[in-house]
């Protein structure tokens, strides 16, 4: 113990080398968010897209919180294609009405969809 830990001006028990000094910083004020179990007998690969689709929408899964209301919004499905999310897609924001047409980074003029529907879309449209 007296080799690592020595008191320092900060507090009585810090961590120490020769070189470096680790400080403990106290407990984050930030909440540990709540999780929804999965449903008894479901998997991820069971091909319940919809099920998936509807937990994803509720920002379950490393999605922003605007990706998730878009996808609430949908109901968890592509405008472009009507196929359903899954976890995993990358997914874009698009504007129905453009920016050079006037259209804003509201969420009444953004819809979410596939990343490579997006793609398609604007070769479509020639954008």
């Amino acid at each position: 113990m007296k080799k690592y830990f020595q008191p320092s001006n900060r507090r009585i028990w810090s961590f120490k080398t020769k070189n470096q000094e680790l400080h403990w910083h106290g407990f984050t004020k930030i909440k540990a968010g709540g999780f929804i179990k999965v449903r008894a007998g479901k998997s991820f690969y069971d091909g319940d897209e919809i099920y998936w689709a509807k937990r994803l929408a509720k920002g379950y899964g490393d999605i922003s919180i605007s990706k998730a209301k878009m996808l609430k919004r949908q109901n968890g499905k592509c405008p472009f294609c009507q196929a359903h999310f899954k976890n995993g897609d990358l997914m874009e924001s698009h504007h129905l009405l453009e920016k050079k047409n006037g259209g804003k980074d509201e969420y009444q003029n953004l819809i979410l969809i596939h990343r490579h529907c997006h793609d398609q879309l604007h070769a479509l449209n020639g954008c």
